[in-house]
């Protein structure tokens, strides 16, 4: 009874460490050596030239939206000029871990954990935090029927509306523009 009550414990400890290496972890919130926080100039640096760039808002937020090849796209946030958003699609992309198109869910929780499938405006997601900065996630877009992973997509800009409601842009408050009208009679 005692050897088998330490089995039981052995195992349960075991699987404890076994869950906690699962996990994601800071290097992941990384792609082609371009990770959420670097400067524009690395990004650019490391990427090369892009395809094209626009300026745009995402959930609120300015950012410079630069799309490289490979459907690759990057947004630097135009306050501090920083990566706050990656998104790569496409049937070429594959990361350090060989997470790819088409990967299956035993192969993301291999590399990644195992967590419930979210969904967040009609889409289904593995959504995986960097335990380093929380605000930084990993969206693994999976096909909802078949269960195949279809894009990745690394953010630190709020991902719901309720998110975007709620979040402040730390950016130093503006002065009012004052104007002078002057009225001919």
């Amino acid at each position: 009874m005692m050897k088998r009550m330490i089995f039981v414990l052995t195992i349960l400890v075991c699987s404890l460490f076994a869950s906690a290496a699962l996990a994601a972890v800071p290097t992941d919130f990384s792609y082609r050596g371009v990770a959420l926080g670097d400067t524009e100039a690395r990004l650019l640096q490391t990427l090369g030239e892009p395809i094209y760039d626009r300026d745009i808002m995402i959930r609120g937020v300015r950012v410079k939206q630069y799309t490289f090849a490979h459907d690759l796209k990057a947004a630097v946030s135009q306050r501090t000029h920083k990566v706050v958003d990656l998104t790569v699609g496409g049937k070429d992309f594959v990361t350090e871990q060989d997470i790819r198109y088409g990967a299956l869910p035993h192969k993301i929780e291999q590399v990644y954990g195992r967590i419930p499938r979210e969904q967040v405006e009609g889409k289904t997601y593995y959504i995986y935090k960097n335990p380093a900065e929380p605000m930084q996630r990993l969206l693994l877009e999976m096909d909802p029927v078949e269960g195949y992973l279809l894009s990745m997509h690394w953010t630190s800009l709020p991902i719901t509306d309720e998110e975007a409601d709620s979040f402040i842009e730390e950016a130093p408050a503006q002065a009012p523009v004052k104007l002078h009208l002057e009225m001919n009679h």
